[in-house]
Protein backbone atom coordinates (compact mmCIF):
# COMPACT_ATOMS: atom_id res chain seq x y z
CA UNK A 1 0.00 0.00 0.00
CA UNK A 2 2.90 2.45 -0.17
CA UNK A 3 5.98 3.01 -2.32
CA UNK A 4 9.02 1.11 -2.15
CA UNK A 5 12.23 2.56 -1.98
CA UNK A 6 15.83 2.20 -3.77
CA UNK A 7 18.72 4.12 -3.36
CA UNK A 8 18.44 5.83 -6.65
CA UNK A 9 14.83 6.64 -5.14
CA UNK A 10 16.30 7.98 -2.29
CA UNK A 11 18.91 10.58 -3.50
CA UNK A 12 18.09 12.44 -7.61
CA UNK A 13 22.21 13.11 -7.64
CA UNK A 14 25.48 10.82 -8.89
CA UNK A 15 28.87 11.60 -9.82
CA UNK A 16 30.39 15.47 -9.08
CA UNK A 17 26.62 16.75 -8.22
CA UNK A 18 26.26 13.94 -5.42
CA UNK A 19 29.95 14.87 -4.32
CA UNK A 20 29.22 17.89 -3.93
CA UNK A 21 25.73 17.61 -2.34
CA UNK A 22 27.19 15.35 0.15
CA UNK A 23 29.40 18.01 1.12
CA UNK A 24 26.91 20.99 1.33
CA UNK A 25 24.47 18.95 3.77
CA UNK A 26 26.90 17.31 5.60
CA UNK A 27 28.05 20.68 6.77
CA UNK A 28 25.05 22.54 6.79
CA UNK A 29 24.02 19.54 9.35
CA UNK A 30 27.00 20.09 11.41
CA UNK A 31 26.00 23.71 12.00
CA UNK A 32 22.54 22.72 12.90
CA UNK A 33 23.54 19.91 15.42
CA UNK A 34 26.19 21.72 16.91
CA UNK A 35 23.66 24.21 18.82
CA UNK A 36 23.15 21.14 20.93
CA UNK A 37 24.58 21.23 24.43
CA UNK A 38 27.67 19.11 24.57
CA UNK A 39 26.00 17.58 27.73
CA UNK A 40 23.36 16.98 25.98
CA UNK A 41 24.59 14.50 22.91
CA UNK A 42 24.25 11.16 24.09
CA UNK A 43 22.22 9.54 21.72
CA UNK A 44 21.17 11.77 17.82
CA UNK A 45 18.78 9.64 15.68
CA UNK A 46 17.90 9.90 12.14
CA UNK A 47 14.60 9.13 11.47
CA UNK A 48 13.94 7.36 7.81
CA UNK A 49 17.92 7.19 7.48
CA UNK A 50 17.93 5.01 3.80
CA UNK A 51 20.98 3.71 3.56
CA UNK A 52 22.85 5.91 5.89
CA UNK A 53 24.45 8.92 3.62
CA UNK A 54 23.72 11.43 6.11
CA UNK A 55 23.30 9.45 9.43
CA UNK A 56 27.09 9.43 9.45
CA UNK A 57 27.44 12.80 10.30
CA UNK A 58 25.51 11.53 13.75
CA UNK A 59 29.06 9.87 14.98
CA UNK A 60 30.78 12.83 15.00
CA UNK A 61 28.38 14.76 17.98
CA UNK A 62 26.82 11.69 19.82
CA UNK A 63 27.65 9.26 22.05
CA UNK A 64 25.28 6.56 20.23
CA UNK A 65 23.90 6.90 16.53
CA UNK A 66 20.63 5.08 15.21
CA UNK A 67 18.98 5.19 12.40
CA UNK A 68 15.68 3.98 11.60
CA UNK A 69 14.00 2.92 8.31
CA UNK A 70 11.68 1.01 6.88
CA UNK A 71 13.10 -0.49 3.89
CA UNK A 72 15.37 -3.78 4.31
CA UNK A 73 17.38 -3.32 1.28
CA UNK A 74 18.52 0.20 2.34
CA UNK A 75 19.22 -1.23 5.64
CA UNK A 76 21.28 -3.65 4.45
CA UNK A 77 23.47 -1.04 2.36
CA UNK A 78 23.78 0.98 5.94
CA UNK A 79 25.00 -1.94 8.13
CA UNK A 80 27.67 -3.12 5.17
CA UNK A 81 28.94 0.62 4.99
CA UNK A 82 28.49 1.57 8.61
CA UNK A 83 28.46 -0.81 11.11
CA UNK A 84 29.75 1.10 13.91
CA UNK A 85 25.83 2.72 13.77
CA UNK A 86 23.32 1.00 15.52
CA UNK A 87 20.48 0.62 12.59
CA UNK A 88 16.75 -1.05 13.42
CA UNK A 89 14.07 -1.67 11.16
CA UNK A 90 10.23 -0.41 11.58
CA UNK A 91 7.05 -1.10 9.73
CA UNK A 92 6.64 2.59 9.65
CA UNK A 93 8.58 5.58 10.79
CA UNK A 94 6.11 6.45 13.38
CA UNK A 95 6.83 3.86 15.30
CA UNK A 96 9.98 4.01 17.31
CA UNK A 97 9.80 1.44 19.81
CA UNK A 98 12.84 -0.29 18.60
CA UNK A 99 15.00 2.70 19.68
CA UNK A 100 15.90 2.73 23.33
CA UNK A 101 15.69 5.56 25.32
CA UNK A 102 16.83 8.15 26.33
CA UNK A 103 17.38 10.32 23.05
CA UNK A 104 18.61 13.64 23.38
CA UNK A 105 18.29 14.33 19.20
CA UNK A 106 16.33 13.00 16.39
CA UNK A 107 16.40 14.21 12.74
CA UNK A 108 14.42 13.56 9.82
CA UNK A 109 15.70 14.42 6.23
CA UNK A 110 13.60 15.33 3.20
CA UNK A 111 11.28 12.31 4.57
CA UNK A 112 7.86 13.94 5.37
CA UNK A 113 7.48 15.61 1.81
CA UNK A 114 6.48 11.95 0.33
CA UNK A 115 3.97 11.45 3.16
CA UNK A 116 0.39 12.40 3.21
CA UNK A 117 -0.51 15.36 6.30
CA UNK A 118 -1.42 12.53 8.18
CA UNK A 119 1.38 10.38 8.01
CA UNK A 120 4.00 13.46 8.41
CA UNK A 121 1.85 14.36 11.68
CA UNK A 122 2.26 11.11 13.00
CA UNK A 123 5.98 10.59 12.41
CA UNK A 124 6.36 14.02 13.96
CA UNK A 125 4.71 13.01 17.10
CA UNK A 126 6.66 10.26 17.70
CA UNK A 127 9.78 11.96 17.32
CA UNK A 128 8.67 14.38 19.86
CA UNK A 129 7.26 11.70 22.23
CA UNK A 130 10.64 9.78 21.63
CA UNK A 131 12.82 12.71 22.06
CA UNK A 132 10.80 13.95 25.58
CA UNK A 133 12.29 17.37 26.28
CA UNK A 134 15.23 17.64 23.98
CA UNK A 135 15.98 18.55 20.06
CA UNK A 136 14.95 17.50 16.46
CA UNK A 137 15.89 19.00 13.09
CA UNK A 138 13.41 18.70 10.21
CA UNK A 139 14.74 19.16 7.17
CA UNK A 140 12.03 19.10 4.76
CA UNK A 141 10.32 20.86 1.18
CA UNK A 142 9.14 24.44 2.65
CA UNK A 143 7.37 25.76 -0.76
CA UNK A 144 3.88 25.21 -0.93
CA UNK A 145 3.36 25.45 -4.94
CA UNK A 146 6.29 22.26 -5.15
CA UNK A 147 3.70 19.81 -5.58
CA UNK A 148 3.99 16.55 -7.51
CA UNK A 149 1.57 13.24 -7.24
CA UNK A 150 -1.59 13.00 -5.50
CA UNK A 151 -0.70 14.08 -1.98
CA UNK A 152 -3.71 12.03 -0.59
CA UNK A 153 -2.38 8.82 -2.09
CA UNK A 154 0.49 7.22 0.36
CA UNK A 155 0.63 4.22 -2.19
CA UNK A 156 1.81 6.63 -5.00
CA UNK A 157 5.35 9.00 -5.15
CA UNK A 158 4.77 12.32 -3.99
CA UNK A 159 6.46 15.72 -3.21
CA UNK A 160 4.51 18.03 -1.02
CA UNK A 161 6.07 21.52 -0.01
CA UNK A 162 4.93 22.80 3.19
CA UNK A 163 5.30 26.20 4.82
CA UNK A 164 7.68 26.15 8.10
CA UNK A 165 4.31 27.60 9.96
CA UNK A 166 3.17 24.42 9.11
CA UNK A 167 5.59 22.92 10.87
CA UNK A 168 6.02 25.22 13.75
CA UNK A 169 2.55 24.18 14.21
CA UNK A 170 2.93 20.71 13.92
CA UNK A 171 5.81 20.73 16.30
CA UNK A 172 4.14 22.48 19.00
CA UNK A 173 5.22 22.38 22.20
CA UNK A 174 8.49 22.54 20.56
CA UNK A 175 9.66 25.73 19.78
CA UNK A 176 11.71 26.69 15.91
CA UNK A 177 15.11 28.13 17.67
CA UNK A 178 17.05 28.13 14.30
CA UNK A 179 16.29 27.68 10.75
CA UNK A 180 18.84 27.56 7.91
CA UNK A 181 17.84 27.54 3.92
CA UNK A 182 18.74 24.04 2.45
CA UNK A 183 21.73 24.01 -0.27
CA UNK A 184 22.25 21.64 -2.85
CA UNK A 185 24.64 21.89 -5.94
CA UNK A 186 23.75 24.80 -8.15
CA UNK A 187 22.74 23.22 -11.34
CA UNK A 188 19.87 21.37 -9.48
CA UNK A 189 16.62 22.47 -11.50
CA UNK A 190 14.82 24.36 -8.12
CA UNK A 191 16.70 26.94 -7.01
CA UNK A 192 13.74 26.31 -3.47
CA UNK A 193 14.89 23.01 -1.86
CA UNK A 194 13.42 23.83 1.47
CA UNK A 195 15.19 24.47 4.95
CA UNK A 196 16.72 22.97 8.22
CA UNK A 197 14.26 23.69 11.05
CA UNK A 198 15.82 22.84 14.59
CA UNK A 199 12.99 22.84 17.26
CA UNK A 200 13.34 22.56 20.74
CA UNK A 201 11.28 21.45 24.06
CA UNK A 202 14.74 21.46 26.52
Amino acid sequence: DRQYWTPADVIDADGPELSLRCYLEHRDLRAMIAQVPPERRGTGVEVGCGFGRLTVVLREFFTRSVGVEREEGLLQIARALTPQIEYYSTRELSDLKCVAGPVDFAMIFTVLTHMTDAQARQVLDAMKQKVGRGWILVVEHTDPAERVGDASEAKNFMVSGRPVAVFEEWMNPFKLVKSLPRTIEPTYARKDVGHYLLFSHS
